[in-house]
């Protein structure tokens, strides 16, 4: 058993105790003793269950708020209420991690103490806690040697305190500051206080890192947001130039191309060969500078989203004869077009004018590309799928495999000696691309380098039309079939 105290008995007169009364009072001491642990024990646990309720108070504190001044101006509140500093003051390592600089701090008279608002980090009391894992305790200044030897300045014994402590702040083993408290008389804290002011000091740096993260999310948050209304404003610029650019070059050059045909005819007088043949070269420069600037507008509306499906009943046959009608004139003697669609192919819903579009840039695209050989242009009507099949074939350069993913990617062009040879904005395909979305289909390619290649497009004919340029809703009855779209 464990003595924890006595009990002391007299009387004026001598006296004899009996041994039943030896073990009353035997039982009465034991029974103190017992009363004595359990007031203890109570004690002991209204203390932690204190600390925890402290701790709970500024751990919820540190978390409420994500607004760093705010945080530990709420955290420094707390913590006066429960030990009753007279002064409390949270000092944070700067971005060069030399400089405590004062962030927040309660003082019970201001006018009293201001105090140094910064410290180099190793300097005095204050800068050197930065530099160590555990607290500087002062229980004393006046009589603890240690402060004077410690202290750069003596100005909180200047001032009149007795009681001084600093403890670091730590997280992820690194310091980034230090919270000190003051008192006017001397203090002893106990091994649970101290260890209660250590956790504070660990919650208030979660509270900077939560506001450093969130300070961080939010600025990078901000440039996001102000990078995006940058790029949109310069797309819309873009967009807004291209549109005035494009509809500037349009009309002269519709003029040009119609006084050069009006020569051509002789409307100005006879032309002699030379001279037709030079005009004749004119108005192909002129068709082909025209067909890039209507591409720049086509591509500029698809970019703003203005492009829309105008649905229409459209004769499949006399679209193709229309479009065959324009390739009547002889090309290089080394390149054949061959035309292969039924006479019976239905007339359907479409809109003709992106459709004719797409077929025109497909051609073009592949006699450009081919200077011997042929380009076979072919529809089929697929009733099996409700599908249209428009394919065209040519036995030109071909496609690189690395290229075949970057063919349809706006002003995306082969390597620059083809370029060169060939000119363009690289803007057709994309075009194609866009345009036999909008009409609910796709398109793909097969091709080989050197071996020429075949791009194929299928609509289904039955299918409700984009009204926007988004992709239209599939349903069993429009689903196209693949691979390769086919119906043979």
């Amino acid at each position: 058993a464990e003595i924890i105290g006595t009990i002391q008995l007299g009387s004026r007169t001598p006296r004899e105790f009996k041994p039943e009364e030896v073990h009353l009072f035997e039982a009465i001491g034991h029974q103190l003793g017992i009363a004595v642990q359990k007031t203890k024990l109570y004690e002991a646990n209204q203390q932690a269950l204190k600390e925890i309720e402290a701790l709970y108070a500024v751990t919820t504190t540190a978390t409420q708020s994500l607004t760093l001044n705010t945080v530990l101006q709420e955290v420094i509140r707390k913590v006066t209420d429960i030990f009753a500093f007279d002064t409390t003051r949270i000092f944070l390592l700067d971005s060069s991690m030399q400089t405590l600089v004062l962030e927040a701090s309660y003082e019970i008279s201001p006018e009293k103490y201001s105090g140094v608002r910064s410290f180099r980090r190793g300097q005095g009391v204050v800068g050197r806690a930065a530099e160590s894992p555990e607290p500087i305790i002062f229980e004393d200044i006046r009589s603890d040697p240690k402060y004077s030897a410690m202290s750069h300045s003596g100005n909180a014994r200047t001032v009149g305190f007795r009681f001084f402590a600093v403890f670091p702040i730590t997280r992820k083993d690194q310091t980034i500051g230090v919270v000190t408290f003051s008192q006017n008389d001397p203090r002893s804290l106990s091994s649970g206080e101290i260890k209660l002011l250590a956790a504070m000091a660990a919650q208030i740096a979660v509270a900077v890192e939560n506001a450093s993260l969130y300070e961080e999310i939010t600025k990078r948050a901000n440039d996001l947001q102000k990078k995006t209304w940058e790029l949109e404003k310069a797309n819309r610029a873009k967009d807004e130039f291209l549109a005035m650019i494009s509809h500037e070059l349009r009309t002269p050059l519709n003029v040009m191309m119609g006084y050069t045909g009006l020569l051509r005819e002789g409307m100005f007088g006879a032309l002699n060969p030379q001279q037709d043949d030079a005009l004749k070269k004119v108005a192909i420069q002129s068709n082909d500078l025209l067909s890039i600037v209507s591409n720049l507008v086509r591509t500029t509306q698809i970019g703003s989203g203005e492009i829309k499906a105008e649905r229409a009943r459209t004769d499949l046959g006399q679209l193709l004869d229309e479009i065959k009608t324009a390739y009547d004139l002889p090309l290089n003697n080394g390149l054949t077009l061959n035309w292969d669609f039924p006479s019976d192919l239905p007339t359907v819903e479409t809109d003709s004018e992106k459709l004719k579009h797409t077929l025109v840039n497909l051609i073009n695209n592949a006699i450009k590309f081919t200077e011997k050989g042929s380009v076979t242009i072919a529809a089929r009507h697929l009733p099996k799928s409700k599908t249209l099949r428009f394919t065209v074939a040519d036995t030109g350069v071909g496609i690189s495999r690395e290229s075949l993913p970057l063919i349809f990617d706006m002003f995306h062009q082969l390597d620059s000696s083809n370029t060169r040879a060939h000119g363009g904005l690289g803007l057709g395909l994309y075009i194609v691309k866009k345009y036999t979305e909008l009409l609910g289909g796709k398109i793909k390619v097969k091709c080989a380098l050197g071996r020429g290649s075949v791009f194929r497009v299928a609509l289904p004919y039955e299918s409700s039309l984009c009204h926007e340029s988004t992709l239209p809703a599939v349903t069993p009855e429009s689903r196209i079939v693949d691979p390769w779209m086919t119906e043979s």
